[in-house]
């Protein structure tokens, strides 16, 4: 709902409110800050410096409220979880697939439920790989989608940054 709150704002002119919206979203779960290569790809810095300055005041608020001492042991979980790919029945991202066709005997185990839930090692070229996949869709959507009209153009960027979001 924020996410699409804050793209409203952005058609509408709004670019500040935008930005902070979008960050507010991106404070409750990091992955809508991924929306933001939007902003900066439209060069609109205003969008882009409210982001910022919102997510940072919600990053000190949060410091304040609960001490640092929770906050690196919350990102030393996010570090043990990042080196890994958690394979599930209705996990069907890239890095399941490449996970499917390297070690097919373990992954089809959790595939088909046997094991609810595996974690398997994430080689360290695949999260860099899938990082650049990423980044190149990202960037091929925004070049064809250059010269539609601003709202149309918008809606695609939005979805299409949306739907890579999940592989």
């Amino acid at each position: 709902v924020l996410i699409v709150l804050a793209f409203e704002r952005y058609s509408a002119g709004r670019s500040g409110q935008a930005g902070a919206i979008l960050a507010t979203a991106a404070a409750i779960k990091l992955t809508p800050a991924a929306f933001l290569l939007i902003f900066l790809y439209d060069r609109d810095l205003r969008a882009a410096a409210a982001f910022v300055l919102t997510f940072a005041a919600f990053a000190l608020l949060s410091i304040l409220l609960v001490g640092w001492d929770a906050h690196i042991v919350f990102l030393e979980r996010v570090r043990q979880f990042d080196g890994h790919i958690i394979a599930t029945a209705h996990n069907q991202s890239l890095s399941v697939i490449w996970a499917q066709i390297s070690d097919w005997s373990a992954v089809s185990d959790a595939l088909q439920l046997e094991t609810p839930m595996l974690t398997l090692e994430n080689p360290a070229f695949l999260g860099a790989a899938m990082k650049l996949v990423f980044l190149g869709s990202v960037l091929a959507l925004f070049r064809q989608t250059r010269l539609l009209d601003h709202n149309a153009r918008l809606a695609v960027r939005v979805l299409g940054v949306g739907i890579m979001l999940a592989l």
